[in-house]
């Protein structure tokens, strides 16, 4: 962590081989902060796990990472 900058989340146990979760935000001249999120991960299985990735499991965790950071912004922005 780099506060206020960055941080990440990084899986010890679970399903994938690995998966880590890069957060970094900047203020705008506008006095708005934008995050930009960097994720990285691979299914558990060498070759049936790589050929998941790229059938279904990348749109699916953007679409999850998309989700989230509506509701993060949603919440960020209540007044």
């Amino acid at each position: 962590m780099e506060r206020p900058t960055w941080f990440q989340d990084t899986m010890i146990e679970g399903i994938f081989r690995f998966m880590r979760h890069d957060h970094f935000f900047r203020v705008l001249s506008t006095g708005e902060t934008e995050m930009r999120d960097v994720f990285y991960f691979a299914a558990p299985l060498p070759v049936l796990g790589r050929v998941a990735e790229m059938l279904f499991l990348r749109r699916y965790m953007r679409g999850l990472l998309r989700e989230r950071n509506a509701a993060i912004k949603e919440f960020a922005e209540l007044p």
